[in-house]
């Protein structure tokens, strides 16, 4: 018996050559005196022929098999520049691996209607069998990897922070409360904390992980549990920490284009428009000019509301910032700018157009602990419940550093240009989805 292969590996193969295929059956197509089967596994599709397969010995095995049936086949390599991948495999034998029900709760084989999002869900482990569905996760995949590679280049470190914590980096609401040992904990809002600390040892560094949030919010981008691509730099400004965000996004998009074009083209994107630096900059204030000319409401005493981003994210056609947010609408640990007191160096990048979003928020930190402390007091968190976080620049020696946070889901949302951030989510959490 030949060893298995993937679908990719045949065109490859010489004609007549013996493989043996694993994988599920996608879609059938019986006309009678001949019947095709598309075999699906993880690197793609590959058509399988059967002559008169009512006359073959192994006739009452393939009759039974069905859609999403789990088979191995084996067979003989024909080229056909017709079939996918330009070959197809010429019936010899099979086995079933795995039954499924008959008929499915829908089939994965794409078509003009999908079943909608609640129902590919409560099915998610049927619904990620499509090949659409497949390819964002694949894509999110290569997302993670183009960064990755980008930080490991550029001699930053990769760190793992604590996920239950005892104070969280932005207080407030969106806390989600646990019992931790007959204390009260924290799910983690942000890995803030522990970055800064990280930079004490190694001045570069990221990490990849989950965060969480209580936000009652039902929106195309908000989750519960959401992850984030965060970085801190020590000696940086808010000046390299747009730069290391441009270098950043650039190299993700680049790395998707190269290794998903196939998952690209799922989703009807025939080619991938690749961000250039500098990205266009624009102040709070200026940011607020535009969405006032186009009659939205804003003030300095609170962020962008949604209507008034998208007024904004309308007017650009590529990835920009706004910069200088107002002291008044950020949190404790971004200070008064030194020429500007009523606003900060705290910054957010945002993917343009109407279906854009904000993927980024970040800026330079305070380091004077007494700055720290009137700060938590102004943004109504007692400097008493920042514990170690406080001590820690009282000890001193703390560099000038500055980081941000990078939605990862929202970045795999604008490069497929999804509808909603929960379709970028294996299995979302939100205030309405908690299975499965």
């Amino acid at each position: 018996m030949p060893d298995r292969i993937y679908t990719t590996d045949l065109p490859h193969k010489s004609e007549d050559t013996e493989v043996l295929l694993k994988g599920w059956i996608h879609q059938i197509r019986d006309l009678g005196k001949i019947r095709f089967w598309l075999l699906r596994d993880s690197e793609g599709l590959a058509q399988i022929v059967l002559v008169a397969p009512k006359k073959h010995p192994l006739w009452d095995i393939i009759n039974k098999i069905k859609q999403e049936y789990v088979v191995e086949v084996i067979g003989l390599v024909r080229h056909n520049e017709k079939a996918p991948n330009g070959v197809e495999i010429e019936f010899k034998s099979c086995k079933i691996i795995a039954e499924a029900v008959s008929p499915l709760p829908f089939s994965v084989v794409e078509q003009k209607t999908k079943a909608n999002f609640d129902t590919r869900l409560k099915y998610r482990y049927l619904d990620i069998r499509s090949p659409t569905t497949r390819a964002i996760f694949k894509v999110r995949a290569a997302c993670v990897q183009g960064a990755r590679e980008w930080f490991l280049k550029n001699g930053f470190v990769e760190i793992h922070t604590p996920k239950i914590i005892s104070a969280g980096a932005e207080g407030g609401a969106t806390l989600f409360p646990l019992y931790y040992f007959g204390k009260e904990a924290y799910l983690a809002q942000s890995p803030q904390f522990y970055k800064q600390v990280g930079i004490q040892a190694f001045e570069k560094v990221f990490e990849i992980a989950p965060f969480f949030r209580a936000e009652k919010s039902r929106t195309r981008r908000h989750l519960s549990e959401s992850w984030g691509i965060d970085v801190e730099v020590a000696f940086a400004d808010d000046k390299e920490i747009m730069r290391i965000q441009e270098e950043l996004i650039i190299s993700i998009y680049k790395y998707v284009k190269e290794h998903c074009q196939n998952e690209l083209q799922l989703h009807n994107i025939t080619d991938l428009k690749i961000p250039k630096a500098p990205f266009p900059k624009i102040t709070f204030v200026e940011a607020m000019e535009i969405a006032q000319s186009k009659g939205c409401e804003v003030s300095l005493e609170e962020d962008l509301s949604a209507e008034a981003e998208r007024a904004v994210r309308e007017t650009f056609d590529t990835h920009f910032f706004i910069t200088e947010f107002p002291l008044s609408c950020v949190t404790f640990y971004y200070g008064p700018h030194e020429t500007k007191p009523k606003f900060t160096h705290k910054l957010d990048l945002l993917a343009p157009g109407p279906n854009g979003v904000e993927l980024t928020s970040g800026g330079q930190r305070i380091t004077d602990p007494e700055v720290l402390i009137r700060r938590a007091k102004e943004t109504g968190i007692a400097p008493k419940s920042l514990g170690w976080y406080l001590e820690m620049f009282q000890v001193g020696g703390i560099p000038p550093h500055a980081g941000f946070g990078m939605g990862l889901d929202r970045v795999v949302m604008t490069i497929l240009n999804l509808p909603t951030v929960q379709e970028a989510v294996m299995f979302p959490r939100t205030v309405d989805i908690l299975t499965p």
